[in-house]
């Protein structure tokens, strides 16, 4: 039986629209948001969570734009392979975090712990948004400094209440006690800064691998 153009449409637009619903909860109600999704099962959602973010907020960058003009392939095949660098250390920690959770007592499944990490994702848009704003900037020196300065702080307190974010939700989940779940915090930070220095010389970008110390791939 094939399926129609109107089934398409409707379903790509009520995949959008909750698409939305869940990255303003991840805004303006993260926690609430976490423990509604708790019992969700399966990676679907987080995963096409995680592609329309990507999507959505490489649209919005103004440097692709002039890229584009000038190397249209090339740019096509940085954003595919970004891509690429953001699920693999997506996966990478939220599998790290996992099964240290695991050894610590926690008997959740991977999803569980993938989720969080994907949903954080939608973070993205503000420090795209800030990108955007410098490099508007960049171009006018009398104010490049004190620009820079101002979106360098936004983006460090942005940061911040990610971290929070993500230490909150994964406390929610692993119902971990506070002493055995900051060991597990800085086990895993530990871990992942040598998954750092790995995929440093494997030739992944640092920047791509500074973003993902959390699980995050927001900073890109």
């Amino acid at each position: 039986m094939f399926i129609s153009i109107h089934q398409v449409v409707s379903g790509t637009a009520q995949m959008i629209v909750e698409y939305f619903k869940r990255l303003s909860a991840v805004y303006f109600k993260p926690r609430r948001f976490f423990l509604d999704i708790k019992h969700e099962a399966g990676l679907g959602k987080p995963f096409v969570f995680i592609i329309l973010t990507f999507l959505f907020s490489e649209l919005i960058k103004i440097d692709n734009y002039v890229l584009f003009r000038l190397f249209f392939a090339e740019t096509c095949l940085g954003i595919i392979y970004k891509f690429i660098e953001i699920l693999v250390a997506i996966f990478i920690s939220a599998f790290t975090f996992h099964l240290l959770a695991r050894l610590f007592g926690q008997k959740n499944p991977f999803y569980q712990s993938f989720k969080i990490f994907a949903y954080l994702t939608g973070y993205r848009y503000f420090f795209v948004m800030i990108g955007n704003l410098l490099y508007s900037v960049e171009y006018y020196s009398v104010c490049r400094i004190p620009a820079f300065l101002v979106f360098e702080s936004l983006t460090i307190l942005l940061s911040f209440w990610v971290v929070v974010v993500f230490i909150s939700a994964q406390k929610l989940y692993t119902n971990l006690k506070w002493p055995k779940f900051l060991i597990l915090l800085i086990v895993y930070f530990l871990l992942t800064a040598i998954v750092l220095i790995v995929f440093m010389f494997l030739g992944f970008s640092l920047r791509v691998i500074c973003a993902h110390i959390i699980g995050i791939s927001i900073l890109l």
